[in-house]
């Protein structure tokens, strides 16, 4: 074996190698993808997760100051009708008052 074929060898063998690696820096490479596409698409679901919450919350909030504001009402019109039996009470109050003064009759006290 001469000299030039012993080299071609080392080269082919050299080669050999490096095809080798290569194909395994490529299969590492396809295998970071795949894990970088995993986790992109966990991503996108937890952000559509997260935007549901967000629109769940949004909602929740919307409906609690609806009922605030029914709440408020119901007190409104509570007190429109204590202020009106009230009144009512004192129309009363003195309607009798004046009846017994007319009709002479004494308070028991």
């Amino acid at each position: 074996m001469s000299e030039v074929e012993g080299k071609m060898r080392e080269m082919q063998n050299e080669n050999g190698k490096l095809r080798k690696e290569v194909m395994n820096l490529e299969a590492k490479l396809s295998e970071r993808e795949e894990e970088k596409l995993k986790v992109l698409k966990e991503m996108s679901e937890v952000e559509n997760k997260v935007r549901e919450l967000e629109k769940m919350s949004k909602e929740k909030d919307e409906t609690l100051l609806v009922r605030e504001e029914e709440k408020r009402e119901a007190i409104r019109q509570l007190c429109l009708l204590i202020d009106y039996h009230r009144t009512c009470s004192d129309h009363l109050k003195q309607s009798i008052s004046t009846l017994t003064v007319r009709l002479g009759i004494k308070k028991k006290t």
